[in-house]
């Protein structure tokens, strides 16, 4: 179906990784392999990482039992998302498993989390 709407428009963004400089004698070559890792994001998009894409930034509010774990955004490989407490000292406590990730789907996080859990 053909739109003349601007926001109902298919987009697509594409990054590329360009190649390292290499020196090369008369009859060498050089070869860079690179990986394809599409995924899924609606619009809006507000920032990159090496990980993902966030439409709606990771936040973390207080919420009435302790705190209310929320973004929507895109991975680039599947497998389990989880939340890493930190202590006051900074230490690392036990993980909190929070949902299945696939880049064929996007991700929309909305998980309170008791305080006492943590």
């Amino acid at each position: 179906m053909k739109t003349t709407n601007p926001e109902d428009a298919l987009l697509y963004m594409e990054t590329e990784l360009n190649s390292s400089m290499a020196t090369l004698a008369p009859g060498e070559t050089y070869a860079m392999d690179t990986e394809w890792q599409p995924t899924r994001l609606s619009r809006q998009l507000k920032t990159v990482t090496s990980a993902e894409l966030f439409r709606i930034l990771f936040l973390a509010t207080p919420s009435a039992i302790g705190f209310l774990l929320s973004g929507e955004f895109g991975v680039f490989v599947s497998g389990k998302l989880i939340a890493r407490p930190y202590d006051r000292r900074g230490i690392a406590m036990e993980d909190i498993p929070l949902q299945a990730v696939s880049p064929e789907s996007l991700v929309q996080l909305r998980k309170e989390i008791k305080t006492r859990t943590i």
